[in-house]
């Protein structure tokens, strides 16, 4: 088994090649004096991204949800502790004009908002009220103009057509052959809409970025909190593609397994280590339904309760892995 953690780094980066903080580009008053204000009330120990590790479960589960909830498969919580979540450090505000076009970037969309603060005095005021979070204590920036340090989001700006580029201030640090695959949340969706890329990091020396669809806005603006899971990455093996080959019946390997699995699932039932959960509606309509088979619309358009069945999740693929493993 690979160990990752030998085979690449991320690092979180304060500025750019050129000593810009990243976040710098998320404030339109932020230029000439301005730019040096607001560098100076900045942190330095953070970057422009939260990266945290990937947890097996995202959510709260309630002890009435019904069984088998995906929480229970072991694949599934693989899957979401994959690497590495991505959290903004500040709100991501989306603005539209008059005209309904989406603004082209993080400092043009808030300098609109702060030419109509009546309209957008909402997201004005959780934008300010995020901004010390990335600043320094306030004894160190009392004398800084408000206007200047408050005003900041997280920056992102126009790529192409439909899509946003939204700067991470990451970089990686990985073995030949290993890159980073940075993409959508696993088995959850974010609030934006993250299209997905393997970058090279093996060679390629310069921070990687986020690529979002434009979202769709039910009104003037979209103001994405600060602290919220956008992105997901992780380390893989880029250049190692797999054989494909077809085979007339398993492997002897993968039939000894087999009798394995139906033997360990056999004896996990009798144990009553098995999970129920009770089906009713669409997904009870079965070809072993005498009523059924004789009409399948009317079975399936309106479902009898006499067709309801209980499943029953085992977990061999549990049991198995510690075996295997």
């Amino acid at each position: 088994m690979v160990d990752w953690r030998k085979q690449g780094t991320l690092v979180t980066m304060h500025c750019d090649a050129r000593g810009v903080p990243f976040l710098a580009a998320g404030a339109p008053r932020a230029h000439g004096a301005g730019a040096r204000e607001l560098a100076s009330a900045l942190r330095t120990d953070m970057g422009p991204f939260e990266v945290v590790p990937a947890t097996p479960v995202t959510r709260a589960v309630g002890r009435d949800e019904p069984q088998p909830i995906p929480e229970v498969c072991l694949p599934y919580r693989q899957a979401n502790g994959l690497g590495y979540v991505l959290r903004n450090r500040l709100p991501l505000l989306f603005v539209r004009n008059r005209q309904r076009e989406l603004l082209g970037d993080a400092r043009t969309a808030l300098a609109y908002a702060l030419s109509r603060p009546r309209h957008f005095a909402e997201e004005l005021a959780a934008i300010r009220a995020a901004a010390p979070e990335v600043m320094v204590p306030e004894a160190e920036r009392r004398h800084l103009p408000a206007d200047v340090i408050y005003y900041i989001t997280q920056p992102y700006h126009s790529f192409t057509t439909g899509f946003y580029g939204i700067q991470t201030g990451i970089y990686a640090v990985t073995q030949p052959g290993i890159g980073v695959w940075l993409g959508p949340l696993v088995n959850r969706s974010g609030p934006l809409s993250i299209r997905a890329g393997l970058v090279e990091t093996d060679w390629h020396r310069r921070e990687v970025f986020l690529v979002a669809d434009w979202p769709k806005l039910d009104s003037d603006s979209l103001l994405i909190p600060a602290g919220s899971a956008l992105a997901q990455a992780w380390f893989v093996a880029y250049d190692q593609s797999g054989r494909i080959r077809h085979e007339h019946s398993p492997p002897p390997e993968a039939v000894s397994y087999d009798h394995e699995w139906r033997t360990t699932t056999a004896r996990l039932v009798a144990e009553r280590r098995g999970i129920l959960a009770h089906n009713s509606g669409i997904r009870t309509v079965s070809l072993d339904c005498a009523h059924c088979r004789m009409s399948m619309p009317g079975a399936a358009d309106d479902p009898q309760p006499e067709h309801s069945w209980t499943d029953l999740y085992v977990p061999t693929y549990k049991t198995l892995r510690r075996t295997h493993n």
